[in-house]
């Protein structure tokens, strides 16, 4: 019977895949209908190794200089143009469907 302990898995796994936006149709989706969507350059990793204590730990690694302060509703200062290209996509596809 071969044991399980961390030591018989050496191999780290990774993955990632990127973020997207639902411009429109986002509950639709459930219902199996089409939506418009876009990948964005924000990225989901995932890494998979052996933990030494033989247990299953899961950390986050967040990004906390992309999100906005929680208690002013608003975008930190600096990253306001990383959602530029979203807020033009979005814009277009109003004006597009004449919703704009």
């Amino acid at each position: 019977m071969r044991s399980s302990s961390p030591s018989n898995f050496p191999l780290i796994v990774s993955s990632r895949a990127p973020g997207k936006i639902i411009l429109s149709g986002e509950q639709f989706v459930v219902l199996g209908a089409p939506a418009v969507a876009m990948a964005v350059n924000l990225y989901s990793k995932i890494e998979v190794r052996p933990s030494p204590s033989g247990r299953i730990e899961v950390a986050g690694d967040i990004p906390l200089h992309l999100v906005g302060d929680a208690d002013k509703g608003s975008l930190v200062g600096e990253n306001r143009e990383l959602l530029e290209p979203l807020r033009l996509a979005a814009s277009a596809t109003l004006d597009h469907l004449g919703t704009g």
